[in-house]
């Protein structure tokens, strides 16, 4: 009995072990995607940790139905598994990244750019933000910052690329854009590329 109970806590260790290294080792890498589309991400985030932990699970369950072992170590080791993503995602990068959402929301509402020609200005109160790709900044599952990238659209139907940190790691800038450079940076999401120029991504027509 005592050597089972020791291998359940083996196999409970390797599943702390394999959290700390797809989490931390790797870095949070589904939480490096625009905050745009984190809840969209929300379900795949879900299938990825499970095919992650799953075969693990299913070594616990096989243990116990051919051991009949104590299932203490192993529900020990779950449980802290699943404590410390609960406590990582809720109690610390969520409150960060919401409160990183406002400092950016509130660091593009006083972009101004000037130009003689009226029609190449730019005054983010009034500009439509055409796609929003901002980004959360992770070091080993650590946020840390939010970089504001944000393609928008001013009133007179010219585009601009906004971006800047909101920790200021870089400086803030605001760049007119042609329409190939607008083409160029909305390529990649389909519907708004089709919705602003009302044909296909170039990549997809080749």
């Amino acid at each position: 009995m005592h050597t089972v109970s020791l291998l359940n806590f083996l196999i409970g260790f390797v599943c702390f072990i394999t959290y700390l290294g797809v989490v931390l080792g790797f870095g949070l890498k589904f939480g490096n995607t625009p905050t745009s589309k984190r809840k969209e991400r929300r379900k795949q985030d879900v299938i990825y940790l499970f095919m992650v932990f799953s075969p693990i699970v299913f070594l616990f369950v096989y243990m116990q139905v051919k051991t009949r072992a104590s299932m203490a170590y192993s529900l020990f080791f779950l449980i802290l598994v699943a404590l410390m993503i609960l406590v990582q995602e809720y109690i610390f990068n969520r409150p960060k990244l919401n409160k990183f959402t406002a400092q950016a929301d509130a660091i593009y509402c006083e972009l101004k750019l000037d130009n003689q020609d009226v029609k190449y200005s730019f005054d983010a109160k009034t500009a439509k933000i055409i796609l929003h790709l901002d980004m959360p900044a992770n070091i080993r599952g650590n946020l840390y910052d939010l970089h504001i990238d944000r393609v928008c659209k001013n009133s007179y139907g010219e585009f601009f690329w906004v971006t800047a940190s909101v920790r200021g790691f870089f400086e803030v800038n605001v760049k007119h854009l042609n329409i190939d450079g607008a083409k160029n940076l909305i390529r990649n999401d389909r519907e708004v590329y089709l919705r602003e120029f009302n044909e296909e991504p170039y990549w997809t027509t080749k």
